[in-house]
């Protein structure tokens, strides 16, 4: 039942250099021993952060829509107990406690879904990161895929660090090419805690910013007020937004745009949610072209237009320029629209403003 051991360390290999693989290998490690699927997440707070396999995905988005998450009184031992290994529900959780707990009672056991086994995984940078196997069908099944389980465990462990290293190591790529045209630039995570940055983000808002290390902080109430209602606000929609930063004076110094990370891998690998970029008065040049089709995954025509429109280019005057159809340019405008959870030309325009290249001088 429990396939080949070389094909599937191999298989955890490969999820560990390409990231989207994750979800199929976790459905691949359940059905191997005969569970519906298997999740993957860090643990940093009732947020969840995670990766579904395509088997357990529906459990887990009804598990998230009842809020029991929240506190998850299921996996929260498995980041205070010290097992190098899997740990099942019973080892867990007591007969009485599974039939008296509001998530086994009212979910997991009436779901045929509360025989389960999961791993904790410490990173590099103290993360704590869950692998989960769901949905055995009865306990033998279960306790006989444990050892299997443990002997992949140091191989699953690996990989998982070996992915986040790999993705901050792309995060800290971003900021420096941001760096490289002259912007200040952060990787956060969703409570605002800096992922990677580079030397200009903190220059660049020297009389604005306070630098702490739970999550940024600004010298002015107000933007600090603002900064974390826009935070919430991309977190929890996934559209980008703007927020002004003043000094302690209430003297405007830049805007900080704020633009969701889409790949949910970096989320729970590096924990990066959100790049943030600083765009100060004199960067007002047009936005480099190559930079926004990385950001926001744009064909090079779709960055070509979306430049062109942030540039104060209208529809018609592309069109005419590039010899293509008005039609066209705008379904390449609503596409750029989509990309960029943006849905109006000044809006897309206020985005990409600070994307361009400064003066020269440092």
């Amino acid at each position: 039942m429990f396939g080949n051991d070389d094909d599937m360390i191999g298989r955890i290999y490969e999820a560990a250099l390409m990231p989207d693989r994750w979800p199929m290998l976790l459905d691949q490690l359940a059905h191997s021993v005969g569970a519906i699927g298997g999740t993957l997440g860090r643990h940093l707070d009732s947020d969840p952060h995670l990766i579904l396999s395509p088997g357990v995905r529906p459990l887990a988005e009804a598990f998230i829509a009842g809020g029991y998450h929240v506190d998850n009184a299921r996996t929260a031992p498995l980041t205070r107990i010290d097992h190098p290994g899997f740990l099942t529900d019973y080892d867990i959780h007591s007969d009485e406690d599974r039939a008296t707990m509001p998530v086994y009672r009212d979910f997991l056991t009436p779901a045929q879904a509360d025989k389960g086994a999961g791993t904790l995984i410490m990173g590099t940078a103290n993360d704590r990161i869950v692998l989960t196997v769901e949905g055995f069908s009865d306990r033998d099944t279960l306790e006989r895929a444990v050892p299997w389980l443990d002997m992949l465990r140091p191989h699953l462990a690996r990989a998982a660090i070996l992915a986040a290293e790999l993705q901050l190591r792309e995060c800290r790529s971003i900021v420096e090419a941001f760096g490289r045209i002259g912007a200040g630039a952060a990787i956060l995570g969703r409570r605002g805690e800096v992922v990677a940055r580079n030397h200009r983000f903190g220059s660049q808002l020297d009389v604005g910013l306070i630098e702490q290390r739970d999550r940024l902080r600004f010298a002015n109430r107000a933007s600090d007020a603002a900064f974390l209602s826009a935070l919430g606000s991309v977190t929890s929609t996934g559209k980008g937004a703007s927020v002004a930063i003043r000094d302690e004076l209430g003297i405007g110094v830049a805007a900080l745009h704020l633009v969701p990370v889409r790949r949910s891998a970096h989320e729970v690998f590096a924990g990066a949610t959100i790049i943030a970029v600083v765009a100060r008065p004199a960067i007002d040049a047009a936005p480099d072209a190559r930079l926004i089709q990385t950001l926001f995954d744009l064909t090079p025509t779709e960055a070509r237009v979306a430049r062109a429109i942030s540039s104060g280019g209208t529809v018609d005057a592309i069109a005419k320029s590039t010899g293509k159809s008005v039609e066209t340019i705008r379904s390449h405008l609503k596409r750029v629209y989509s990309k960029t959870s943006t849905s109006r030309q000044n809006e897309l325009a206020v985005l990409l403003r600070g994307f361009g290249s400064p003066p020269t001088d440092e």
